[in-house]
């Protein structure tokens, strides 16, 4: 109980938080990637895992229904660092079970996202099976009875980490993957059609486009 009470440093890892939850709702894993460069990756993140131990601990090596790539925290992140404790972590993702399961039907536009991710992205069947069962989570979360494109759309976020064989996961410590044309075109539209703000796709986009000019 003492624990749960506990407060977290995020370490500026918003969106692995953000995944976490989203796996404890769904009862989902997580790989972790780290960013070209990120010498201490390892180690911050076995830092940032030993206080989250009774919080949550399905990482996995590989076959993960989430993905994650974690940067060097920044350090504004470091001294003026957000605080949340368990406790109300896991309120939220008490309430979240407690809805209703939406509908799994996907709507035109959420199909055709999906279907241009699963080319462009060189998607195998199952991942893409897990794209949509993300989907339907991140929607029950948002408490809503049908999956909306914002929710289809965040999911494919969490494959997007990978080359193109489908069984070769990107892990920027050893690999520089740089994105495909194809694929920095599928990321741009989804960003701007759907409005979609994150840190890591736009570093990644920006590496990728510069890497090409």
């Amino acid at each position: 109980m003492e624990q749960m009470n506990k407060e977290i440093s995020t370490f500026g890892w918003y969106h692995l938080m953000r995944a976490m939850e989203i796996a404890k709702v769904g009862n989902y894993s997580i790989s972790i990637h780290y960013k070209s460069g990120y010498e201490n990756g390892k180690k911050d993140f076995e830092k940032f895992k030993n206080q989250i131990s009774d919080y949550f601990s399905n990482f996995v090596e590989e076959d993960a229904d989430i993905m994650i790539e974690i940067t060097k925290p920044d350090l504004s992140y470091t001294m003026n660092n957000k605080w949340e404790s368990f406790d109300s972590i896991n309120k939220r993702i008490e309430t979240a079970k407690s809805n209703i399961l939406p509908s799994s039907e996907i709507c035109d536009v959420s199909k055709s996202l999906l279907r241009r991710a699963y080319e462009s992205l060189n998607l195998s069947m199952d991942k893409t099976s897990k794209i949509k069962r993300l989907a339907v989570t991140i929607a029950q979360m948002s408490n809503k009875k049908n999956i909306g494109v914002e929710h289809m759309a965040e999911a494919i976020q969490y494959h997007c980490i990978i080359s193109n064989s489908d069984d070769y996961y990107y892990n920027a410590m050893t690999t520089d993957y740089t994105l495909t044309i194809d694929d920095i075109h599928l990321l741009e539209s989804i960003k701007k059609e759907y409005n979609i703000v994150d840190k890591e796709l736009e570093n990644l986009l920006e590496k990728s486009t510069c890497n090409r000019i």
